[in-house]
């Protein structure tokens, strides 16, 4: 090919056209019918990803629902403690109190 391009248009339009040539043959070359088969199997794989996405995204919304499900009874949980502990320290607290008033209206008893 090379030799009857030089031959029918001279050495510099020969070597010019030779190297326009793909270096690999035409078989190397990619047709329309390549592009569009690439083009189709990238969509599909694409598509295949976005619904991966989605239950992906489905699977955390869920987890985290259940997370914040958990975090509310346990907050329930600590505010029902911590209620029941103030209850005690104040009983307690009362419990000392007149047991102190006690003490002292018998000492003022005895002083007298």
């Amino acid at each position: 090919m090379h030799e009857r391009f030089v031959a029918t248009f001279g050495a510099e339009v020969g070597e010019a056209l030779m190297e326009h040539l793909p270096p690999g043959g035409w078989a190397d070359v990619a047709t329309k019918r390549d592009l569009d088969l690439a083009r189709a199997e990238l969509r599909g794989e694409m598509a295949e990803l976005r619904g991966e996405m989605a239950e992906l995204r489905g699977e955390t919304r869920a987890g985290l629902a259940e997370l914040a499900g958990r975090f509310d009874k346990l907050a329930g949980e600590l505010h029902r403690d911590m209620a029941g502990q103030t209850r005690a320290v104040v009983i307690a607290t009362f419990g000392m109190l007149a047991t102190s008033i006690g003490g002292v209206v018998s000492v003022a008893a005895l002083a007298h």
